[in-house]
């Protein structure tokens, strides 16, 4: 074939194709999901990126199995994709090789050429030959002239874009062997419809790193595909999927349901020390179709592809009962706990729902909801007390926008594991009984064990404060040892006097987040139960905080607080919603929530 079915080379005008395909479908789903991470929150994929040393070479086909227009989609992919990261010495470097037949194989760019604008020029200036698809060749140029050119420490990434018709498939998977012996990591784009092969697969770093594309226009959709490989994002958590089988699905809507669980386990890390799911099909009872000791990704996709429309009524309570008792039974004590719950309906057992919504919240596994129908038709109201916070709720129109909202799941499960620099402000004013400080700080505690301590994930600080002398920073950002933070939090002793709120913004910025790491998110997370001393020092901080982009999270106690101060904070914060109010210190405890 000269050229790509022209449907497949449209988005718009391919989904009756990808209704059919359920694999592409998958591969589709886990592409569109990186490119969210990418696109829609640059600063976040970004700051993941640039905390490792990455040298990446592209190896564009350009042979005759491709048209002009395949080419150049190929190419602006590769611009797209030096322009959205940085290129340096000590961050990125880019090689280019385009290849067909032995003698026309060349490199275009090498890892010496650190200037964007010249890469750039130099991707243009390649041509097209339209000869024969001698893989191997890039392969072993590539390795040759690029790769030879190493640093310390840097990743080895290589990024196969092709059609799949390979010439020589032996000294292709030879060279591949050599690839994974020298640790670069090769990762296949594989454009059309035709089934990938097991060459294909043999030859990547990983089965699974071989991804089917239906059209180069799906080229963009795989931009942060290379940051997930060379610098993955790697939590402990245990996702749980609940998914609506009941007879008020059809078989449609049930296959859009399948995707986009696929698509989640498609687009993370799956292991052992990393996520695992776990996934439960329920209608009149639950069924365990995937349980969290199996972590082989293939296998986890395989089940969910087997999984079959049940019927029934949708008793929702009894599968967070059967869930809790048969799959968060095996959950590991030290990862975090995800239910996403996706159903079309009310639940048919509300008052289980919502005790089991407690006690999930309780144990500090959080219930997510994604609820698809078109109101008044369905009301979340339920969904919404049971949740682990109301906004936990995803309203949808269609199944059809499920795969669209996985980030937000991702968000979820990933929230804590990037780069962040972190400080907690701890009101110990005279209005503050000891015992309450005690439970403050326990509270503290059990919050920081959840973190992912570490230079390239959550670094920790804290800052007690009362009167301006006794205002400290008593945990600061170079210690990344969690047993030393628990310990310096569980020795805090109270201090009594007053509410210098503004002043410890001030202390906290000079003592930690002055010193945050140039592509770090900084959050400020403040929990107090008084008034401030100083409005007008607060509200100073508050502007210089949003000026140099630090995020302020208020945690308010009591219910004393009158409407003008909690206006005032809402102005300080860094959203209006970013203000959460407790009754009490013990409400605060069984909360566990600051910021995810």
């Amino acid at each position: 074939m000269l050229c790509l079915n022209p449907m497949l080379r449209s988005r718009g005008s391919s989904s009756t194709v990808l209704m059919n395909m359920q694999v592409k479908w998958r591969r589709f789903a886990m592409l569109a999901v990186l490119t969210g991470l990418f696109l829609q929150n640059p600063v976040q994929s970004r700051a993941i990126f640039d905390g490792c040393k990455v040298d990446i070479v592209f190896l564009i086909d350009a042979s005759g199995t491709w048209c002009q227009a395949d080419f150049d989609d190929t190419r602006n992919y590769v611009k797209s994709f030096v322009n959205d990261v940085t290129v340096g010495p000590n961050d990125t470097r880019i090689g280019v090789v385009g290849f067909t037949g032995p003698t026309s194989t060349k490199t275009a760019v090498d890892f010496t050429d650190l200037e964007k604008d010249s890469i750039k020029q130099k991707l243009d200036y390649m041509e097209f030959k339209r000869c024969v698809t001698y893989t191997h060749h890039a392969l072993n140029k590539a390795k040759q002239e690029i790769f030879s050119n190493k640093r310390e420490n840097a990743k080895k990434v290589a990024v196969l874009i092709t059609d799949g018709d390979k010439t020589i498939d032996t000294k292709f998977l030879e060279i591949a062997q050599e690839y994974k012996k020298a640790n670069i990591m090769l990762v296949i784009l594989h454009i059309g419809v035709d089934a990938v092969d097991d060459g294909l697969k043999k030859a990547a770093y990983k089965p699974d790193w071989v991804a089917r594309l239906s059209g180069y226009n799906d080229l963009r959709n795989t931009l942060s595909t290379v940051h997930d490989v060379a610098c993955p994002i790697r939590c402990r958590a245990d996702v749980a999927f609940l998914v609506d089988g009941s007879t008020s699905l059809v078989e449609t809507m049930f296959d859009q349901a399948r995707r986009f669980v696929n698509a989640f386990a498609d687009s993370v890390h799956v292991g052992d020390e990393a996520i695992r799911i776990g996934v439960v099909r329920f209608g009149s009872k639950s069924d365990l179709i995937v349980k969290f000791t199996d972590t082989d990704k293939e296998s986890i996709k395989e089940k969910i592809d087997n999984m079959e429309l049940q019927g029934g009524m949708t008793f929702t309570g009894k599968a967070l009962q059967f869930t809790n008792e048969n799959l968060f039974s095996e959950s590991r004590p030290d990862a975090r706990k995800l239910t996403v719950i996706v159903t079309d309906g009310m639940p048919s057992d509300p008052g289980s729902l919502l005790s089991w919504g407690t006690r999930y919240r309780a144990d500090n596994n959080k219930l997510m909801f994604v609820v698809i129908g078109r109101p008044p038709s369905i009301d979340v109201s339920e969904l919404s007390a049971a949740a682990y916070r109301p906004d936990w709720v995803i309203r949808l129109d269609s199944y059809a926008q499920l795969e669209e909202h996985i980030n937000g799941v991702r968000d979820k499960v990933f929230c804590g594991c990037n780069e962040r620099d972190m400080a907690v402000l701890l009101d110990s004013s005279i209005s503050i009984p000891v015992e309450l400080f005690e439970k403050t700080k326990d509270f503290i505690i059990s919050y920081a064990k959840t973190l992912d301590i570490g230079q390239r994930a959550t670094r920790f600080g804290l800052v007690r404060f009362s009167s301006t002398t006794a205002t400290k920073t008593f945990v600061d950002f170079s210690d990344l040892e969690k047993d030393s933070i628990l310990g310096k939090i569980k020795n805090l002793e109270k201090a009594g006097a007053m509410t210098q709120t503004g002043y410890a913004m001030e202390v906290a910025k000079k003592d930690l987040f002055d010193h945050a790491r140039p592509k770090a998110e900084k959050i400020a997370i403040i929990i107090t139960d008084g008034y401030p001393s100083s409005s007008s020092v607060l509200l100073e901080q508050g502007r210089l905080y949003k000026q140099d982009d630090i995020k302020v999270l208020f945690v308010l106690v009591g219910k004393s607080f009158a409407s003008y101060f909690y206006d005032m904070y809402k102005e300080v914060a860094y959203k209006p919603d970013w203000v959460r109010r407790f009754d009490s210190y013990q409400d605060l405890a069984v909360s566990r929530d600051f910021y995810c």
